[in-house]
């Protein structure tokens, strides 16, 4: 296994002893050698050939996700590159010059943070300073953190110097968003990209450090830290800093799952439960409790969404042992609740609260939006067509209705009543549910789409009026890209395919505002029974 350094604590106090500054874990065990890298083999592999072989870049891209490596690569490249001992794909870490980067010390090797010194101002200062020689080492080595936040000016500055900087200059270009890099930037460096780190290597890292602190922590609950910080080394370190401040040497998985925030594994299984039994009224007093608890609303979406998916798994995978986190009793528990679900229904709760949760960043009213989600995941009547639908679909199949039933253990009664029928009417009182999807979806076209009302629907499509003001909506709203999301939200409200067209209110007024057919009143019966009944006759004029 693996050896697993770590950094030690700098005494801060003035020279006062047993008073030392405290790391955290994730600066402690910041990797010191390729070697300790977790997930980047195909980057340190790459990086210490490159200083075996004297193949060495004037520049390199380094982009990825959050806590990945970037930097840390970077510094052990600048090490690499200045040991006393080299240059070396090894750096020793013992030598003055090791230490001294490993600190942070390091005259030569110069961290720079994009978002603070993004001006044209600093670029320069820079360039100036890359002509002279390293004060102590064999190369001068520029960090440029977060390189993408730089201004356009900055990037065209930094153009030539980086095309050909001074032989013992290296430049190493952090980013997560490499796409804002200019070509020009880009076609100058060797990029390399990192990866999200799995989980099984951050559950490896994570036991080494527990380990090395005399930390007793369950499996599960590694499993669970891991899978909270998304591919992030950095993130699940700090996680479980944060959790040995709160418990202590002794982690247990409640104990991960409190500290996180999120909702205990009792309550999830209630919610989930009164979902199945279509209990709209426990439902709604479950967010009250959850509410008075103080839990984000957002972080309970998600936890829900996590838990349906967990049921999903287990419903049509036969091996779940590594896809879903929790005890034996927790996985058994899982299987017993899949019974109630129907693989189909899973997949729609899971769409639905996935809306929810995307539409709870914009919407100041969580707690609205969660209680309409579970009020329509608790109809009987919403669960009752849904069985409806799934019953055609067997029946279309050639499948029995007998083998459909075995696959739920419960049945809703199935309404007389038809569904509303599609029309005009039905689209302007839904109209506002067409808002509400479409602003989830795209935030950029809900303003295009509130200046348009429906005004006709014919032969599956849907005519939107626009004022004669509005035609810059009108426009746009037509775009390809536009366009589809309305039609896509259409067809999930409303069940059929529905296209769009958008029309000036003007232009639509003309089209129906067409004279009626002339009458010839003078063949009219009721001219006749009035000429009868007053003893009247006709008089014939010029058709004037």
């Amino acid at each position: 296994m693996l050896a697993l350094s770590s950094i030690q604590t700098p005494n801060t106090d003035g020279g006062r002893e047993g008073l030392m500054a405290y790391l955290s874990y994730y600066r402690k065990y910041r990797p010191q050698t390729f070697e300790e890298v977790v997930g980047q083999e195909h980057i340190t592999r790459t990086l210490q050939n490159a200083v075996r072989l004297n193949r060495l870049a004037h520049a390199y891209l380094f982009s990825g996700p959050r806590g990945t490596g970037k930097t840390t690569t970077a510094r052990i490249l600048a090490k690499s590159l200045n040991c006393e001992k080299g240059p070396t794909p090894n750096p020793c870490g013992q030598c003055p010059m090791c230490q001294r980067i490993t600190s942070g010390y390091a005259l030569d090797i110069m961290e720079i943070d994009g978002a603070s010194n993004r001006r044209i101002d600093e670029i320069r200062e820079l360039r100036d300073k890359i002509k002279f020689v390293p004060t102590e080492g064999r190369f001068k080595v520029y960090i440029i953190d977060e390189v993408h936040m730089l201004t356009d000016p900055a990037f065209n500055a930094l153009l030539k110097t980086l095309e050909e900087p001074p032989a013992q200059v290296i430049f190493v270009l952090a980013t997560t968003q490499p796409h804002k890099l200019p070509a020009t930037i880009l076609s100058r460096c060797q990029r390399f990209d990192f990866k999200r780190i799995s989980i099984q290597d951050m559950i490896d890292r994570l036991g080494l450090v527990a380990e090395k602190e005399g930390l007793k922590v369950s499996l599960d609950s590694l499993t669970l830290i891991a899978r909270s910080a998304q591919g992030s080394m950095r993130d699940s370190l700090s996680i479980l800093d944060q959790i040995v401040s709160y418990t202590g040497e002794k982690i247990e998985l409640e104990d991960v799952i409190v500290t996180l925030g999120m909702v205990d594994t009792v309550t999830l299984f209630n919610l989930v439960e009164v979902i199945a039994d279509k209990n709209c009224t426990k439902a709604l007093e479950l967010v009250d409790q959850l509410v008075g608890e103080g839990k984000d609303l957002r972080q309970v979406c998600k936890d829900l969404i996590e838990y349906f998916r967990n049921l999903l798994l287990v419903k049509v995978c036969e091996n779940v042992e590594e896809l879903v986190v929790g005890t034996k009793e927790f996985k058994k528990q899982l299987y017993q609740q899949a019974e109630s679900f129907s693989s189909s229904e899973l997949l729609k709760i899971i769409s639905a609260l996935a809306e929810t949760e995307s539409s709870m960043r914009w919407e100041p009213q969580e707690r609205l939006l969660l209680e309409v989600a579970l009020i329509r995941l608790t109809s009987k009547e919403e669960g009752a067509k849904e069985r409806v639908s799934e019953e055609r679909m067997a029946e279309s199949r050639g499948d029995s209705l007998e083998s459909l039933k075995q696959s739920r253990t419960k049945v809703l009664p199935i309404p007389d009543q038809q569904a509303e029928e599609l029309s005009l009417e039905r689209v302007q009182r839904d109209w506002s549910k067409v808002l509400e999807g479409v602003k989830a979806k795209r935030m950029s076209a809900f303003p295009l789409l509130v200046e348009g009302k429906p005004i006709k629907l014919e032969g599956g499509v849907l005519t939107l009026g626009f004022k004669k003001e509005s035609s810059f909506h009108k426009e746009h709203l037509q775009s390809r890209e536009n366009k589809g999301i309305v039609e896509e939200v259409l067809a999930n409200i409303f069940q059929e395919g529905i296209k769009i067209a958008c029309v000036s209110s003007d232009e639509e007024q003309k089209e129906e505002g067409e004279p009626p057919a002339k009458v010839d009143l003078e063949e009219s019966p009721l001219v006749e029974k009035t000429l009868s009944l007053f003893e009247g006759s006709k008089i014939v004029g010029n058709g004037k």
